[in-house]
């Protein structure tokens, strides 16, 4: 995957071709076990991710969860989930989540992203979402979502087989369209 792949299937790319003012929220950044209450609507999500990234079980990640603002509505909840062995201790603390882009963050630590896996679906807003949205957002929306789970292929200098640096699922609320013109064959 090279630079143009990213820029050109990018939700910020995206979101000027539509004539959209995008900011990024970062509603949390921590270190952390995956969660525990096997009702909490995203411990399936979790118990993946943890699986996916090959961590022991008693071992925390590292999840990054940011909205998406267009024109001021939330219409975007990434969540991303990182094996914190493949970046430095300081690693929270570095970066300015709301602001700076994961994939160029991966970069500056030696990671050549290689390919994603993403598997789309149709579902409803859980009620996890649906408070979030309330709560910090004010925003009533309670619709069919498009959900999306991807895995970020990487590689680096110390490890030369590919493995997955990053297990993101994302939420996408309201009437967005994400287009992607010009996609290679």
């Amino acid at each position: 995957m090279n630079d143009r792949d990213h820029e050109e299937f990018s939700f910020a790319r995206s979101a000027v071709l539509e004539g959209k003012s995008l900011k990024t929220d970062l509603i949390s950044a921590t270190a952390r076990l995956p969660l525990s209450d096997q009702e909490h609507p995203l411990y399936e999500v979790e118990q993946d991710a943890h699986r996916t990234l090959k961590l022991k079980p008693d071992t925390q990640f590292l999840v990054i969860e940011r909205a998406r603002l267009l024109d001021g509505k939330p219409s975007a909840i990434h969540r991303v989930f990182l094996d914190p062995s493949r970046f430095p201790g300081d690693f929270l603390e570095r970066h300015k989540f709301g602001a700076d882009s994961l994939i160029e963050i991966y970069g500056e630590y030696g990671h050549k992203l290689l390919s994603r896996d993403t598997v789309l679906m149709a579902r409803s807003t859980n009620m996890y979402e649906i408070n979030l949205l309330r709560q910090r957002y004010h925003s009533e929306t309670r619709r069919i979502v498009l959900d999306a789970e991807q895995q970020l292929y990487a590689q680096n200098p110390n490890t030369p087989e590919p493995f997955v640096l990053e297990y993101l699922k994302a939420s996408y609320f309201d009437d967005w369209e994400y287009k992607i013109r010009n996609r290679p064959a």
